[in-house]
This record gives structure tokens, sequence and C-alpha cells, in this order.
């Protein structure tokens, strides 16, 4: 009974060494065997016959997933750490880690890449980053800003509208994409996203300002009034929108407010040319239009005073395009318009002699 026993006990030994073997393979063994010796094309070797032979071993894909990350085989990487975690959640913080560690690594480079003028390689970075974690919205927008380094507007929308399908607070990639409708002259769409941001931040001066060009551009004349005021109460100092809706005035033949919006360009910016070029234009359109309502009424024998009233405000809007049109050639001498305008403003005051040598200096500047 003794001996009986005896061989019995070795017997369930014997049993319990032989299955835990049986969970060990010999592929999955040498693998490991590999990887404590760092040759790790010979443990992608056994890890893939591992995979293939024991497909529950959540473990074998997370090495063979590691493996692949260290040659850059990021997609396959992806599909092993995918089918470790469906198996089993036992190494998914180690995978995310892994991840997180190659998706930086070729996000930091693509930064660099743009950072040094190499927005083509910045694209082939970020391109990895993507195949390493494809819900990265931040990859998307940095994508979007390399393919406007290379002038591929619709590359940039395409990754732009990805950013904000992933998260759809991102008010920036909003923005950024407006802007790129806009300065591709798409402007409806441009408007439509912009609304969509102002929903989400109602004080966003920059998506105010670009709905007011918007409606501007699209010669919705009304729409673009309304939004420029809510810009510029926004943006109270802001000259290119006080510049742009004074044009939008002038364009409308309303000289008075155009000359407004040009003069607080010319306070806020003493020595932008554009400004006072125009603000001098305006006044010499006013006058010539108080000039005209003017000779028309003498034409009729009108009212005397009304006509007097008229030759006062004549003279006076020309001395103040006078003063605007001098300081614009002193800006910049070679404008040829700027000397022509300033001409015809002398001769409107009576400045023949001086009219004539503005003139002069005009049709040279032409001719160059």
């Amino acid at each position: 009974m003794k001996t009986f026993r005896s061989l019995l006990l070795a017997s369930l030994a014997l049993v319990i060494v032989t299955s835990y073997l049986g969970c060990k393979s010999t592929a999955f063994t040498s693998a490991k065997l590999y990887l404590q010796q760092e040759n790790y094309p010979k443990a992608i070797q056994f890890l893939e016959q591992e995979t293939a032979q024991n497909p529950q071993n959540a473990e074998a894909f997370y090495l063979l997933g590691r493996c692949y990350a260290r040659d850059k085989r990021y997609k396959e990487m992806n599909d092993n750490f995918d089918s470790s975690i469906k198996i089993s959640k036992k190494y998914e913080k180690e995978i995310n880690i892994t991840r997180k560690k190659y998706w930086i690594d070729s996000f930091n480079t693509g930064v660099r890449d743009l950072q040094n003028q190499k927005p083509e390689n910045a694209v082939k970075d970020f391109e990895i980053a993507l195949t390493i974690d494809p819900k990265s919205a931040d990859t998307y927008k940095n994508m979007a800003f390399a393919y406007i380094r290379l002038n591929n507007h619709d590359k940039a929308v395409e990754n732009y509208k990805k950013a904000i399908e992933l998260d759809s607070n991102d008010t920036k990639s909003m923005l950024a994409l407006g802007m790129e409708y806009y300065n591709t002259k798409k402007y409806n769409e441009c408007i439509a996203i912009m609304k969509k941001l102002l929903e989400k931040d109602p004080e966003n001066k920059d998506a105010v300002s670009y709905l007011a060009l918007s409606y501007d551009l699209m010669g919705n004349r009304e729409k673009a009034l309304e939004a420029y005021a809510n810009a510029l109460a926004k943006n109270p100092k802001d000259s290119d929108l006080y510049f742009n809706r004074g044009r939008l005035f002038y364009n409308a033949n309303d000289y008075v407010n155009a000359a407004k919006n040009f003069e607080k360009v010319a306070q806020l910016s003493p020595e932008d040319f554009d400004a006072i070029y125009n603000v001098g234009n305006t006044y010499l359109s006013i006058g010539n239009n108080l000039q005209k309502e003017r000779k028309a009424l003498e034409k009729k024998n009108g009212d005397e005073k009304k006509i007097n009233d008229l030759k006062t405000q004549e003279m006076a809007n020309y001395k103040k395009a006078l003063t605007y049109l001098e300081k614009a050639v002193k800006l910049n001498p070679e404008h040829h318009n700027a000397w022509y305008n300033l001409a015809v403003t002398y001769v409107r005051l009576g400045m023949v002699e001086k009219g004539k040598e503005a003139f002069a200096k005009s049709d040279e500047l032409e001719k160059k």
C-alpha cells in the first residue's frame, strides 16, 4: 500500500508538471528567451507562431505588438494590441503607455519639422502619429497647419474637419477652418462655421470679424453692417474692421460714414497710407457731390442762401481732402493716383499752379 501511494503521488506530480509545461508552448518560451537577448527579429518569428497557435494568449499579442513598435510597424502594433485587449484587459495599461510613447515621438518630430520649415516631412510624421492614434484631434490640427504651409488648402480643410469631428468643442479648429474658407473665398462656408463657433463662444472677436468680412464680400450689405457693428463692439481698436466698413460705405456712396470710418483708422494708425489716402478721397468725393448740387441749383436760379451754404460746405470738404492727400503723397510719393487726386483738390480750391505741378507729377509716375 505504501509503495502504491508513492507511485500515485509521483503520477500526480507528473501530471501537474506536464500540464504546466503545456501552458507555455515551445514557441512562446523561445520568444521570451529571444526578448531577453534583445533578438527582436527572432522574438517576432516565434511570437507570430504563438499567436497563430494559441489565439487566446493575450500576453503574446501584447509582446508582439511591442516588437512591431520597435520596428515602426505601427499598424501591426495596433492590430496586436487590440487583439490582446479583446482577450484580456490585463495588459491594457502597458499598451496605452506604449502607444502614447510612440505617438509623442512622432508628433513631436512633426512639430519640430514644422518649426524648421519642413512641412513635407511634418506631414509624414503626423501621418505616422495618426497610424498610432487615429483619434488624436491635435494631430489632425497640426497636419492641417502643415498642409497650409504647403498651400494645399483642400487637405487643410479636410484635416480641420476631422479635428472638429473628434472634438466638437474645439473652437480654435473651428476658427482655423473658417479662416481657410475665407482665404479660399468660400464665404458661405466661412459664415456657417463662424456662426457655429459663436454659439459656443459668443465673445470670440475673430469669429465676429470674419463673419462681417464674409457678408461684406458676398455683397450682403445689411448683414455686413450688422456684423461689423458687433465686431467693433468687441474689437474697438481693430483698424482693419473700420477700414473695411469704411470701404463698404464708400462703395455704397455713403461718403459721410465712409469718412468717419477711414478717419478712425487714421487715428489708430497715423502712418497708414491707405487710410490717409482714402480719407482724402472721401472728402474729395463729398466736395464733388456738393459742387454738382450747387451748380444744378445755380442753373435753376435757386435760392442764393442755399447756394452759398453749399459752396461753404464744398470748400470745407476740399480743405479736409487737401490735408489728408498732402500727407498721403508724403507717405507714398510714388503713388500716381494720390498725386492726381491732390491735383484735382488744388484746382477745386483755386490753387491752379500747384494743381498743374501735381498733375505733371502724376503723369510722370504713371509713365514709369
